[in-house]
């Protein structure tokens, strides 16, 4: 990436049953990849064994629905420049 990262978002997370421990993560504008780049990508088969690279509507079937409220409002700040904040993620009420 060109020049310094551009914080898009941060969020704070609850301590629950399957993450006992507090956590606060951070979301970058990585800017746009392209099809090469993607293609580049080398996973850690411990972790990951997938990339996708979807439009916001896209995703919107395949994760819970604060998920993709805060992808939205990353989203939002990516267009904006304001960074968003994100109060909590509440590990014990994820819903569909």
């Amino acid at each position: 990436m060109p020049g310094p990262p551009r914080l898009l978002a941060a969020v704070f997370g609850l301590p629950g049953k399957e993450w006992p421990l507090s956590t606060v993560g951070y979301v970058f504008d990585g800017g746009r990849l392209s099809q090469e780049q993607l293609d580049g990508i080398v996973l850690d088969p411990d972790e990951h064994d997938e990339v996708r690279a979807l439009t916001v509507a896209d995703w919107r079937e395949l994760m819970p629905d604060r998920d993709h409220a805060r992808l939205e409002a990353a989203m939002a700040a990516r267009r904006t420049g304001m960074p968003v904040y994100f109060d909590t993620w509440d590990w014990e009420r994820q819903e569909r």
